[in-house]
């Protein structure tokens, strides 16, 4: 069943947990995706919403919001290769995976997100990332309004992105790669300890800010000028990670000048150019300097 949800508050879409007034917003489930994104136009289509900012205004774009899959659903071997829902959990994915037997995504424990961004946006760490082990992907283009596979051979990916433009991923299919599931279990649980050790948890964020330049890391620029705790309004930098905003009560307006203020420092003190991973959604007044993901 398809709800159309309209004036509806947009910080109840994201994990960061501010934005303004979303003008439509279609509620909807992974099997509905065919019957509405050939209708409808000008849209964003949101899962989580892990790694977007939406400003404080009003926001006319219609948003398609996918709910949630229950746990393992949208997961299946078939043949040789992993068939997985877009929608599916990134964090579920990787613990069915566990269960199963199958290598590759241990990375992929307490990651936010949903596959079928991830995928977009080449989701990663510890070393790994989505593109690893992927095969194709099943996507709907939004410019010809066709549904079509994408061979991996034939998207260019690099650190945290992908060449997929102007299209909805609806599935992806894996490699699979067999391993006893007690190593599996042992190394997702290290590395799940790692992040719980290193990033913020039970707290609104979106994640990492900015994407690590060459040779060298973001957080580590950043605790290096102090900004662990620094804060303006109701937004703070994490004290566990530079490299992470919390939202303790602010704004996307806050967020942004805090975004803009470690970027220009890092600029302006090691003249290196961050580049935000978040994705930057409505009319703001300025924006951090690489800005390319803006709808």
């Amino acid at each position: 069943m398809i709800r159309i949800l309209r004036n509806f508050q947009l910080k109840n879409l994201t994990t960061f947990g501010t934005g303004g007034i979303g003008r439509k917003v279609y509620l909807l489930k992974s099997c509905d995706l065919n019957k509405v994104l050939n209708d409808v136009d000008d849209f964003v289509i949101l899962g989580n919403g892990s790694n977007i900012i939406f400003s404080d205004d009003y926001f006319d774009k219609n948003i398609l919001w996918v709910v949630p899959l229950s746990s393992y659903e949208g997961i299946r071997i078939i043949s040789d290769f992993l068939e997985v829902d877009a929608n599916v959990s990134v964090s579920a994915l990787s613990w069915w995976c566990v269960k199963n037997g199958i290598s590759g995504f241990e990375f992929a424990a307490g990651v936010p997100g949903r596959i079928g961004a991830s995928i977009v946006g080449n989701a990663g760490c510890f070393g790994s990332d989505f593109s690893k082990n992927l095969i194709k992907v099943l996507v709907f283009d939004s410019a010809s309004k066709s549904f079509y596979e994408i061979n991996a051979n034939e998207i260019q990916f690099s650190y945290r992105k992908s060449s997929i433009k102007n299209k909805v991923v609806l599935k992806a299919y894996f490699k699979i790669n067999f391993d006893k599931p007690d190593n599996i279990f042992i190394r997702t649980l290290d590395l799940l300890s790692k992040k719980k050790k290193s990033q913020p948890l039970g707290i609104r964020t979106f994640g990492s800010i900015f994407k690590n330049p060459p040779g060298n890391w973001a957080g580590k620029l950043l605790d290096s000028l102090g900004f662990k705790g620094y804060r303006i309004g109701g937004i703070r930098v994490s004290y566990k990670h530079a490299n992470f905003l919390e939202n303790i009560g602010g704004s996307s307006s806050e967020a942004v000048r805090l975004i803009k203020l470690m970027q220009n420092m890092v600029l302006e003190n090691f003249n290196i150019l961050l580049e935000p991973e978040v994705r930057f959604l409505g009319r703001f007044e300025e924006l951090p300097i690489l800005s390319g993901d803006v709808s």
